[in-house]
């Protein structure tokens, strides 16, 4: 039945348009984080191997999960300063020291 009074109806949008309105962000949001991820990795493990090059501490290993250090010295060295230089770094959110490096 057509209405004779030439007012339109307004729908409301379908469903698929609402999910693709938030989806796409989302899925563009979520890929971008993970393709900087291995960057920002890559910058702290740099710069924590020159920090404890300055702290004497050249032989110890540190490696990044993200912004969370981890932090190998070697037996018998003390892993205090080493740690707190690493923490004191910009962009670091913990330092885990493990022990050794083997």
């Amino acid at each position: 039945m057509t209405s004779t009074t030439g007012a339109r109806v307004r729908r409301t949008p379908a469903p698929w348009w609402i999910a693709a309105l938030f989806g796409i962000p989302l899925i563009f949001g979520f890929v971008g984080a993970q393709a900087s991820k291995g960057a920002i990795q890559d910058d702290l493990t740099k710069r924590a191997q020159q920090v404890l090059q300055g702290v004497g501490v050249g032989d110890a290993t540190v490696t990044f999960d993200g912004r969370d250090a981890t932090l190998r010295t070697p037996a018998g060295a003390d892993a205090a300063p080493a740690r707190d230089a690493i923490a004191k770094m910009p962009g670091v959110r913990t330092v885990d020291v493990q022990g050794s490096a083997q």
